[in-house]
């Protein structure tokens, strides 16, 4: 917990410095309960305004988005405050038994929306968006991390449901996620926000994410 406390104290000054005053804390670290409260913590006494993206990697979405005391800790903390709000972020594995259809139901009882890396090369694809779509768990509140590695049956999903996709093209280029998908998404009209991805790999500043961004368009 010392660590993740530290890691978001560091990456919302970070943040600050860069002149980003909005920030989606995609939190997959948060193994314990006592994570997530160090991570909260972090981001309300800092400066600007915070998505709190609860997930942990270490567990099944199914398993933790289950938990009674992370519940609570999440329905006590979104009051609808303008400088906090949550999500939920886990990812879909393409298994044809969907077991994260717990933590999509988890999503809309808490009523919030799920980010989730999709068509990341080697870990998320097709079979993820479909299985989504299949049982209805596509909608304008889901936002999709990269989609750098989908078919354009996929991206035309994602259309069709409203969702957005976050870029973050120096992690997409430097880590073999996929390349970053930006002409494709113009062509299916599907909404775009640049994220840096992990702020101690990359640049925080934005201006460089657009920049990156231009680029591997252009270079496409």
């Amino acid at each position: 917990p010392q660590d993740v406390y530290a890691g978001n104290r560091l990456s919302a000054l970070d943040a600050i410095d860069a002149g980003v005053t909005t920030t989606v804390d995609w939190s997959h670290g948060l193994r314990t309960l006592e994570h997530g409260e160090a991570a909260l913590d972090a981001l309300t006494s800092s400066a600007g305004r915070y998505v709190l993206a609860y997930g942990n990697i270490f567990a099944g979405p199914w398993e933790w988005s289950a938990d009674p005391a992370i519940r609570r800790f999440i329905r006590d903390h979104n009051t609808g405050s303008e400088s906090l709000r949550f999500q939920l972020a886990f990812d879909v594995t393409g298994d044809p038994e969907f077991p994260e259809r717990a933590a999509f139901e988890a999503a809309r009882e808490l009523n919030l929306p799920v980010t989730t890396h999709a068509g990341v090369w080697g870990a998320t694809n097709d079979d993820g968006i479909r299985l989504m779509h299949d049982n209805g768990f596509m909608g304008p509140d889901n936002i999709y991390v990269h989609a750098a590695t989908l078919n354009d049956d996929s991206y035309q999903r994602i259309a069709a449901t409203g969702g957005s996709v976050s870029l973050s093209t120096e992690s997409e280029l430097s880590c073999g996620q996929g390349y970053p998908p930006s002409w494709i998404l113009r062509q299916h009209g599907i909404p775009v926000s640049l994220s840096v991805d992990t702020s101690v790999w990359f640049s925080s500043d934005l201006f460089s994410a657009m920049r990156s961004t231009l680029g591997a368009d252009r270079g496409w």
